[in-house]
């Protein structure tokens, strides 16, 4: 269950979790989660995962889509 206090790097894993699923079932290509695997392994995780749900404010996203450019 996602709660306030859950990691936002766990919830990328549950997200995850469901892409692969999509890929097994054939409705998303295998390359479309490879991109999403290496997307959520070289920025998302690393910039968000330490942050709990509760914290995911609009200014911290902002700030961490601000350092990707």
């Amino acid at each position: 269950m996602i709660a306030p206090d859950t990691k936002f790097s766990e919830v990328a894993e549950l997200w995850f979790k469901d892409v692969r699923a999509a890929v097994d079932a054939g409705t998303r290509s295998p390359t479309t989660a490879d991109q999403y695997r290496s997307t959520l392994d070289r920025h998302v995780i690393p910039g968000l995962g330490a942050l709990r749900v509760r914290e995911m404010t609009v200014p911290s996203v902002d700030a961490f889509l601000t350092t990707l450019r």
